[in-house]
This record gives C-alpha cells, structure tokens and sequence, in this order.
C-alpha cells in the first residue's frame, strides 16, 4: 500500500494464478512454479532454483520517500538466502528494497545494514509486514507474526525504474532464489 492510497496498490493472492486482484499489475510466472495449499487458499510454491515471479518496472511500485507497507505469507522449504520480495537498487545506487532470508532469520534491508524481523522457521509459515511511515518521521517498522520485530529510520528515495520479483533477486542470478511457497503478497 503506498502514501495517499485507500487500500493496496497491488494484491497477489496466487488463487492458481500471479494475478493482481487489486489492480491491473499482474505478474507473470517464470519457469513454471506450482500452486499448493497456502495461508490463505492457494500459495505459488517456488523450487529455490528457477521459478520466481516478474512483475515488471510498474510506476506504481516507485513509493519514493513517501508512506507504504509491504506484507506476505513466507513458508521456507529450506534457508537458501532467496529473496521474498524485491525491487533492486539501481545502477548501484542505495534506492531499492528487499525482504530476504539472510543467515540470521527474515531481513529487511534498510539502507544501511539489515533488520531481522524474525527466525526463519522451516515447519511453519510466518506473516512478514513492513511499514514506512514517511511523513515527517521516516520511522520504518518491521513486524513477525504481527508483533513488531524492528524499528528504524529510512528516508531514501525508494524509486528506481527497476522490476519488481518475488521469488528471487532481479537478475534471477543463482542464489537468490526462495524455496517455498509465499502466499498473499500485498
């Protein structure tokens, strides 16, 4: 969801496809990844070696230095450091975000270093959420399972003309895919 909006920007309930339900910016399944019993109805269930889903360089998805919150439903098969979600830096400029497994639990990259929002656990399926309340405080709160897990300051510029993944990195390089299944992304 992002500043001024009444609702998400975006939705990605994976009911048996990588439609947006909120709008019109559908993603598109790469390499044929499965649906499964999710959190919520259906999740896209991703091998940790090839499938992801590409939503594209969507204007929407450019929040700048303004208000927005990310949630999913992550359910690790393994800790392989995949990327959850993510919209990269570009030209190795700092104004890209990503939720990542990291060998420390789920993190956030926050600018700076990362910010771990919880453990990651490869028997259950845990809700992840962060929300930047840019307005004046910049404060970036991350939360585990509801319960808020981090809290700190970000007021970078997060618009970049780069594409928007879930499942992997996006350059789909080796070693940022997730294994699991993500369900309810908004």
């Amino acid at each position: 969801q992002a500043s001024g909006s009444a609702g998400p920007i975006a939705h990605y309930q994976f009911e048996g496809n990588t439609q947006d339900t909120a709008g019109t910016n559908h993603g598109t399944a790469v390499n044929s990844p499965t649906y499964t019993t999710g959190r919520i109805g259906q999740a896209i269930s991703l091998n940790g070696t090839s499938q992801y889903v590409d939503v594209g360089d969507q204007a929407v998805f450019d929040v700048g230095t303004g208000n927005f919150s990310i949630g999913v439903w992550a359910c690790a098969q393994v800790d392989n450091g995949g990327y959850l979600i993510m919209k990269d830096a570009s030209n190795g400029a700092d104004n890209g975000f990503y939720l990542y497994e990291s060998g420390s639990g789920y993190g956030w990259w926050n600018g700076t270093g990362e910010s771990i929002l919880g453990a990651i656990d490869t028997t259950s399926c845990h809700h992840l959420a962060v929300v930047r309340e840019g307005t004046g405080t910049n404060e970036v709160k991350g939360y585990y399972d509801g319960v808020q897990a981090a809290s700190f300051t970000d007021a970078r510029n997060l618009s970049n003309g780069r594409k928007l993944t879930f499942g992997t990195g996006d350059n789909a390089l080796a070693g940022t895919f997730f294994n699991g299944r993500l369900d309810d992304v908004r």
